[in-house]
């Protein structure tokens, strides 16, 4: 027996356990694995349960991927290689809601080479035969929870540069009520936020019922594909929640030459679920509809279109102006939550640049042009930050909006934009129609406070664009803006 890379993490059930590495059984040895039932079929390899028989983890319980290499010894170590993929993604991931990776190894027999995987924990069943088994009415609180679970474990995962690429009900277990991602064996990694897009005529493995358009037609997925897959999984939760006889009804209402297909049927499926969640009783329409907000959103046919995991994620920050399902769990994000009334949330997504959230308290009747004695308007706050799409959205969201509205000292949006550096939406504010010379009610312009502080570049954009250095109430500061001026 041969270990490499033997690490000293805990990955496993508990945090005493340690993480094994990759162990290398030679022609002969037996690894200490004995099989106690099988668990069901991966995309490249059949998952059982084992028990230790001896080592630090005897009697240890794990769910076992066995992935079989065949050919010669080239061929098997090309193999090798590939499975080593999954391997490397799993040891990397530590959340609450994806699988932990235990150990990887190498059995060598006389024609064949077997790669296992031990993963934990082993699962009471996937979603899909959550799916298939009659919900339970005591069951409901359990499931509207998962939403958020499965969003916090994406936006993890996308956050470490890793694309599933494959997530649909068979890839996400049930443990004790805890939901989780699995099967690996196509994810990726990709470098820098930016690196979702798809890239065209790469076509992958796929399962068509829950890929994305781009990826149907056969287009290497990124980051929003994932999205997408996520969506139409959500849908279906929403239909077995709403009524657990009525799934195979609906995939039969989105069936393309006899399989279901949401990338072309996804109005269909929002439809057919939006009319299941208005015949639910009391306040679950409304926390659902939110969902189901997100997933229309989330479907969208162009990948730009589509939110990423993370602004996703934040909508629950600021429950309960947005009511949507709460977990149960402890999958938080790291920032603190924010429980304001939905007439001041607004102001502080627009600050922070949660751009869906934003999007989603607009449509709950949030206003934009609302007075916050501390921020102004969202489009204050927007311009404070310099969050010039979120800026857009609102111009674009409400039509009475004005581009000048005055927050309590009188400074519009680019008074903001211009005091604290923000020469892109000063810019992009000028485009709109600001006023160059609004004045606050000392009397001081855009250009004014960009000079008290000291916002060179804005201060000079402003100069080019005719802006003026005009201070009614001539003070100590006054005098001070005019001196620094010359």
């Amino acid at each position: 027996m041969e270990t490499i890379n033997q690490g000293a993490n805990s990955h496993g059930p508990a945090q005493s356990l340690p993480y094994l590495g990759h162990i290398i059984y030679h022609l002969g040895e037996e690894p200490p694995f004995e099989s106690k039932g099988y668990r069901g079929q991966g995309r490249v390899g059949a998952v059982d349960e084992v028990e230790v028989t001896n080592g630090p983890l005897i009697r240890n319980r794990f769910a076992r991927k066995s992935i079989i290499l065949r050919g010669n010894t080239q061929d098997r170590t090309k193999l090798h290689a590939a499975r080593m993929q999954e391997a490397k993604i799993l040891e990397e991931i530590k959340h609450e809601h994806a699988v932990r990776l235990v150990a990887t190894y190498l059995q060598e027999e006389k024609h064949r080479t077997i790669y296992g995987i031990l993963m934990d924990p082993i699962a009471d069943c996937d979603l899909e035969q959550y799916f298939d088994g009659a919900v339970e009415e005591g069951n409901r609180d359990q499931m509207t929870g998962w939403f958020q679970c499965l969003i916090n474990g994406l936006a993890y995962l996308h956050g470490k540069g890793i694309i599933h690429r494959d997530i649909k009900p068979q890839n996400v277990l049930v443990k004790a009520g805890r939901i989780l991602f699995t099967d690996f064996g196509i994810s990726t990694r990709i470098v820098g936020k930016t690196s979702s897009s798809t890239v065209i005529g790469n076509p992958r493995s796929r399962t068509r019922q829950y890929c994305a358009p781009e990826v149907e037609a056969g287009h290497t997925r990124g980051r929003s594909a994932d999205i997408f897959s996520l969506a139409a999984v959500f849908l279906e939760m929403i239909v077995v929640f709403c009524d657990a006889e009525s799934l195979s009804h609906f995939r039969g209402k989105l069936e393309f030459n006899g399989q279901p297909s949401l990338a072309r049927y996804y109005s269909k499926g929002l439809h057919w679920t939006w009319d299941a969640i208005l015949q639910l009783p009391g306040d679950l329409p409304h926390s659902l509809s939110l969902i189901h907000f997100m997933c229309a959103k989330m479907l969208a046919t162009d990948p730009l279109e589509r939110p990423d995991a993370e602004s996703l994620q934040c909508c629950w920050n600021y429950h309960p102006s947005v009511a949507l399902p709460v977990s149960s769990c402890r999958c938080r994000p790291s920032w603190d939550s924010f429980s304001h009334s939905r007439r001041w949330a607004i102001h502080t997504a627009a600050r922070r640049g949660h751009t869906f959230a934003v999007t989603m308290l607009l449509a709950l009747g949030a206003k934009a042009d609302t007075n916050n004695i501390h921020m102004g308007t969202a489009l204050h706050a927007a311009a404070s930050g310099g969050q010039n799409q979120i800026i857009r959205l609102c111009m674009d969201e409400e039509d009475s909006i004005d581009i000048d509205t005055r927050d309590i000292s009188g400074a519009t949006p680019l008074h903001r934009a211009s005091e604290n550096g923000m020469k892109g939406t000063v810019r992009l504010l000028l485009q709109l129609g600001a006023d160059i010379n609004a004045r606050d009610n000392a009397g001081m312009t855009p250009l004014a406070r960009a000079i008290t502080h000291e916002q060179d570049r804005c201060a000079e954009l402003l100069r080019t664009r005719g802006g003026a250095l005009a201070v009614e109430k001539h003070g100590i500061m006054g005098r001070f803006i005019n001196a620094f001026a010359r």
